[in-house]
């Protein structure tokens, strides 16, 4: 639950500093960067605790669910 909870909202994060005119100065854009970062890297931890406690998680299931989610991050860094 603690994983979630961190995530943050990025749209309203955005919006708020689009609305203090701060998007364009670097507190705003380190902002939106750590906010953006933080929350790819929570959203990483919380499937691998989704694999974890799967009722029948096993190694293999563990290793597919990393490598995938590795060949899906590649590509979208690659492709967008």
């Amino acid at each position: 639950m603690g994983i979630a909870a961190g995530v943050t909202a990025l749209p309203v994060l955005g919006a708020l500093l689009m609305e203090l005119r701060l998007i364009s100065t670097s507190t705003g854009r380190l902002a939106i960067g750590y906010a953006t970062f933080s929350d790819a890297l929570m959203w990483i931890l919380l499937c691998i605790l989704l694999v974890l406690t799967e009722a029948n998680a096993t190694v293999g299931v563990f290793l597919r669910t990393a490598t995938l989610t590795i060949v899906y991050f590649v590509t979208m860094i690659l492709v967008v």
